[in-house]
């Protein structure tokens, strides 16, 4: 296997997070692009990316990626949480907090005004449409939705008795449940 580390930074400026520190864009630090995309050109089923970042980042290559692995900031188990996920003795069923375009372009973000600060852009954008709901509004489609997140598991979804009801006075929200089985031989 061939393992990919990127990510971005703590601290501030580009390519850089903290609490106190908005980055000025999605992207990874200089450089790291390329390179994984040269890595990614050998088309080997076996390389992994392992990504570590508080939230979205500009993956322009990863429809050639293989694997996937995105660590946040984990505090100080995170190696030990890693290398469990890596060698399969735990499944990587966490799930996305945030919804990840494609591009900042792509985002509610990035129809700044000048004049503005960020939560009153965010209430003039998104208004009740915040987050993931934006996106279906706008008919984007992100990269990662809010909640994606994959396991070791398999899972039977049982469509024939799924339930659809539509929410009393709003023609645009509707309830769907259906019963999910772990098919497979692996919690999840």
């Amino acid at each position: 296997a061939v393992l990919v580390f990127t990510g971005t930074e703590i601290g501030e400026g580009v390519a850089k997070e903290g609490g106190a520190a908005a980055r000025p864009n999605l992207r990874l630090p200089s450089g790291h692009d390329s390179a994984i995309a040269e890595i990614l050109a050998w088309k080997s089923p076996n390389v992994v990316t392992v990504l570590h970042s508080a939230g979205p980042v500009e993956l322009p290559w990863i429809e050639d990626c293989p694997t996937l692995l995105h660590l946040p900031y984990l505090g100080e188990a995170a190696g030990t949480a890693f290398v469990k996920v890596l060698f399969g003795e735990v499944s990587p069923s966490g799930k996305l907090v945030s919804t990840w375009p494609r591009r900042l372009e792509l985002s509610p973000c990035a129809q700044p005004r000048p004049d503005e600060t960020l939560e009153e852009r965010m209430q003039r954008i998104e208004g009740l449409y915040t987050g993931y709901r934006w996106y279906d509004k706008m008919g984007v489609a992100p990269m990662f939705a809010f909640g994606h997140g994959q396991s070791y598991a398999k899972f039977l979804y049982d469509m024939d008795n799924a339930e659809i009801a539509k929410f009393s006075g709003d023609d645009d929200c509707w309830a769907v449940s259906l019963p999910v089985k772990n098919i497979g031989t692996r919690a999840g």
